[in-house]
């Protein structure tokens, strides 16, 4: 088990109180990251998170993002709507 830095570049700076509503999930090997966190202050157009796998990510799998049902809003309080997308440069 190791915990792995993914960065996502969000389009507009989003404000967030907690992690909840996101994942992360290997779709090659269907594992659910067990831990996501995060120490990178609201609001935040990039976002870095810590990832706890059970079996590191390697160089061909795909490596999806989801949030759903978070707490995450625009500048204008607008809530993000649910999402799931791939990863890029997942490369260790």
């Amino acid at each position: 088990m190791s915990t792995t830095l993914h960065t996502v570049q969000f389009s507009t700076a989003v404000t967030f109180t907690s992690q909840v509503g996101i994942s992360f999930v290997n779709t090659t090997t269907s594992e659910t990251a067990s831990l996501v966190t995060s120490l990178t202050p609201s609001p935040a157009s990039t976002i870095e998170y810590d990832v706890t796998w059970s079996l590191d990510p390697v160089d061909g799998d795909v490596v999806e993002f989801r949030y759903a049902g978070g707490n995450y809003v625009d500048g204008e309080a607008t809530p993000m709507e649910d999402i799931d997308f791939t990863l890029t440069n997942c490369s260790r």
